[in-house]
């Protein structure tokens, strides 16, 4: 915000509206200043993201295309609407835009010059894929990992320790090493979030689940249906706060009968009551994985585990927020990027009243039909 005194106020007093979760009254004032200012690419911007947030989808694109379309260099207004594309299912033009995620973020000191990044095309030497962003999104992308070792002639793989085990198991995949770690020899490398839009695989185009190895089932007590639950994300995660249910949100799904349910929650203290804490037993994602194999039906936050369910496979209900991450689309109770996978959503912003109901209903007719 570069005007005067007056218009800064007004600016300072939008935002504080906007971060309180008054969406609609910071929209009038950025509306208000975008017709003062209309060569102002951070208040079309500012106005963009705000009209996102509260779920006014097409008013938002509208601001932030004009971010754009004043200052092409506007990286939060590409990051945006990235996003939005994505979420709208416009999977070609949103990866594109998302390739400019780094002019927002700040790459890790290890990570390689981008004058070796992959342009997508076949490669005669070793391709080093980074990952990055969440466990979710890291598993979420590791579809497109045998795509791309088709086109070089070895694939290096760098993730968190927590996903060595698992995606050592990825078809292709010549070598696994943990982030941060000294990089081996390589020619080229690629964020593995950029994997769709430099193979060109997009909607029907990439690849389906499940396409991660399903270890041999964990030994779960009980002779019930057996269901897993999880209900917060990690706390770090910027959004968290609106994803993570609590422990009493779970109470209208305890009550349903002759279901044996298994804590896969991490980071929370001991499981609650009514439902055997498995924590102790989950040391990676590959254990993890185990677990679910001997699960019935995962039902869970917007988390890592979910992901890493519709990866192999296996049956599992994902809880939605009322203005959704892009990966979940809009209105539809299935997940494009998961077959196994149903959604379960807001119907009003924060309330995860209706969701959880429909859950036990749903887990209700499952179980007695």
């Amino acid at each position: 915000m570069t005007a005067g005194p007056a218009d800064q106020e007004e600016f300072d007093r939008a935002h504080a509206l906007w971060k309180g979760g008054r969406h609609a009254e910071a929209a009038l004032l950025l509306e208000d200043l975008t017709q003062r200012h209309s060569d102002n690419a951070g208040l079309f911007s500012a106005l963009g993201v705000c009209r996102f947030e509260a779920g006014a989808y097409g008013p938002a694109r509208l601001a932030l295309e004009r971010a754009l379309a004043l200052d092409p260099d506007q990286g939060i207004a590409a990051y945006n609407l990235a996003h939005l594309l994505l979420l709208e299912g416009d999977e070609e033009r949103g990866f594109q835009l998302y390739e400019r995620r780094w002019a927002s973020f700040q790459r890790p000191s290890w990570h390689p010059s981008s004058d070796l990044a992959w342009d997508g095309q076949a490669l005669d030497g070793t391709l080093l894929v980074l990952a990055e962003q969440g466990f979710g999104d890291m598993i979420q992308f590791a579809r497109f990992l045998p795509l791309a070792t088709r086109r070089c002639r070895r694939l290096l793989l760098a993730v968190p320790p927590e996903l060595k085990r698992l995606l050592a198991g990825v078809d292709g995949v010549a070598e696994v090493i943990v982030s941060g770690q000294a990089l081996p020899a390589f020619n080229r490398f690629v964020m593995m979030t950029s994997l769709p839009y430099r193979l060109r695989a997009f909607g029907q185009d990439r690849p389906q689940p499940p396409y991660l190895p399903l270890p041999a089932p964990m030994a779960l007590p009980g002779s019930g249906f057996k269901v897993g639950l999880v209900w917060a994300g990690r706390a770090a995660h910027a959004e968290d706060r609106l994803r993570s249910l609590t422990p009493e949100h779970l109470a209208p799904l305890l009550a349903v009968e002759e279901v044996d349910f298994f804590s896969l929650q991490l980071g929370q203290g001991a499981a609650p009551a009514g439902m055997t804490d498995l924590a102790p037993h989950l040391g990676d994602f590959m254990d993890t994985a185990a677990a679910l194999a001997g699960l019935d039906l995962l039902i869970s936050a917007d988390s890592a585990p979910a992901h890493l369910a519709g990866a192999l496979g296996r049956p599992v209900w994902t809880f939605v927020t009322y203005v959704p991450d892009w990966r979940w689309g809009l209105g539809l109770c299935e997940s494009a990027w998961y077959p196994s996978m149903r959604l379960l959503r807001q119907e009003s912003p924060g309330d995860w009243g209706a969701p959880i109901v429909k859950a036990a209903q749903n887990l209700e007719k499952l179980i007695h039909p």
